[in-house]
């Protein structure tokens, strides 16, 4: 007031939360409307588990993926295999559930719910392979996100590209397909 200076105040940082590192996604095959195997790779911030071990206590056993446009559908996987690489552990997830060692599987996301007593410190590197994912069109992903119980801010994990079927459309069918037999071909 009254055109005097003002002296300004430093303030303590405020942390609103942490994000993994090093995010990755790799579809194989990368092929348009192609059933893959989807291998997602980061590294945990924070530490996360279910029970109070050492001090972790987060509040939960989830690792979640997910796209803001939503156009891989992961309602189509049959099989969850998280590792820990850093402590040597893994688990098989079962799609269709919201219990620990399940996983919430839909079009643009994935809710995975690990095991009571399996902890991730921070610093561990982690992936999870995807088996029967179901790839979008024919796009960049640009905006796949991984976040977990302990790193709750989501990353973006590095752009990948789904690219055009290598398939010809050729197909030979022989009627009859008996071997040895006189057969007329339709291409």
């Amino acid at each position: 007031p009254g055109g005097a200076a003002q002296n300004p105040e430093e303030m303590a940082s405020i942390t609103f939360g942490t994000s993994v590192t090093a995010a990755t996604v790799v579809a194989s095959p990368s092929l348009a409307s192609a059933a893959s195997t989807y291998t997602v790779s980061f590294k945990a911030s924070t530490c996360f588990n279910q029970v109070v071990v050492g001090g972790c206590q987060v509040g939960g056993n989830t690792i979640t993926f997910g796209e803001s446009t939503a156009t891989t559908n992961f309602a189509t996987v049959n099989g969850i295999l998280v590792t820990d690489a850093t402590q040597g552990w893994h688990t098989v997830l079962t799609p269709g559930g919201v219990l620990p060692g399940q996983a919430t599987v839909l079009a643009g996301s994935a809710l995975l719910y690990l095991p009571v007593g399996l902890i991730v410190n921070a610093g561990d590197q982690l992936s999870v392979i995807l088996a029967n994912v179901t790839n979008p069109g024919v796009q960049t992903i640009s905006d796949f996100a991984v976040s977990t119980a302990g790193d709750t801010l989501p990353v973006s994990a590095a752009a990948y590209a789904i690219g055009v079927s290598s398939s010809t459309g050729v197909t030979v069918t022989p009627s009859p397909a008996s071997t040895g037999a006189l057969s007329t071909y339709t291409i």
